[in-house]
């Protein structure tokens, strides 16, 4: 869907391609959606990014599995959310993320991401340049993820939710 906001990042990867840098495959996982036909077009018809930016759809939970696990890091520019899977999924898969400083994205990825302004095309150019060509400093990024990363289970969610909801009840007369 035009919210998610891939559009960000494939003009990210044209400024790049324009600087000549040497650009990593970048997968768009998911159905498309409303809003997004004139994206798919730029995708296919771009001689600057063609064969560097692949959108897939009905993608199983095992082939979703080996993206994550074999990604060097994750992108997720996305305008609105409510919740965020696809930030939780990869810190899960120990990958970093560069993030949309959006809705409830900071809460997901918390201080293990690096967040952007969704509407800023050049600084998304920016930190992607760096990190293509800093892998050392992906490196850094997954592997701290890896060692302090805890994902947050339904059941403390659950208990979360129930103690916050506690505290607002009023007192007994």
């Amino acid at each position: 869907e035009r919210r998610k906001n891939h559009e960000v990042l494939y003009r990210a990867y044209t400024r790049l391609a324009e600087e000549g840098i040497a650009l990593p495959l970048l997968i768009f996982v998911g159905m498309p959606g409303w809003g997004v036909n004139e994206l798919h077009a730029d995708l296919a018809l771009d001689p600057r990014t063609k064969g560097r930016i692949h959108a897939l759809n009905h993608v199983n939970d095992a082939e979703l599995a080996y993206l994550y696990q074999h990604a060097s890091f994750t992108a997720y520019p996305s305008l609105y959310e409510g919740w965020g899977l696809p930030v939780a999924e990869s810190l899960s898969y120990g990958k970093f993320c560069l993030c949309a400083n959006t809705s409830s994205l900071p809460e997901v990825g918390e201080e293990w991401v690096e967040y952007l302004d969704p509407w800023d095309t050049p600084a998304w150019a920016e930190r992607l340049r760096h990190y293509i060509t800093h892998p050392e400093d992906v490196a850094a990024r997954n592997a701290s993820i890896v060692a302090g990363y805890r994902p947050h289970s339904w059941s403390s969610t659950a208990q979360a939710i129930y103690t916050h909801a506690l505290s607002l009840q009023s007192p007994p007369p």
